[in-house]
């Protein structure tokens, strides 16, 4: 299904060229080996379900003239799909091997900017495979 943007949304002006918030966590296990696979499994369950909630969080953004020459839309899946969730989830880029909870946040940024650990920007995203929201484990 298509649900059309607010002309502000659609705007290079506005949203179309802001970049995404992105936000990171580290995590470690002092007297316990954490499995990557099992938290893998767990966070891909876990997006299943609030993507199945909020499904825009899997869409796409298009612009389609027919529909509307002006305003971008999402193209918003119906349903969630195992695929839809495999789009959305990111596990390993070697450009960001180097960053920990050391890092500087100027080194950080630079890494994730190299990265394909965060959403393009809005006008990069338009009629591309590329989904709106992205959840990184590295």
């Amino acid at each position: 299904r298509f649900e059309t943007l607010l002309e502000t949304e659609s705007s290079l002006m506005y949203f179309m060229c802001e970049p995404a918030i992105s936000t990171i966590s580290f995590f470690e296990g002092k007297d316990v080996r954490i499995d990557y696979s099992k938290s893998l499994e767990h966070i891909k369950n876990r997006i299943a379900s609030v993507c199945r909630a909020n499904p825009w969080l899997a869409s796409r953004l298009v612009r389609d003239k027919k529909r509307d020459k002006s305003l971008a839309l999402l193209a918003v899946p119906d349903p969630i799909t195992d695929e839809d969730i495999e789009a959305i989830i990111f596990t390993d880029d070697p450009k960001l091997s180097d960053i920990s909870v050391t890092s500087t946040h100027e080194n950080l940024n630079a890494a994730l900017k190299k990265s394909n650990a965060v959403v393009p920007i809005g006008y990069k995203l338009l009629n591309k495979d590329l989904r709106v929201s992205k959840f990184s484990l590295l």
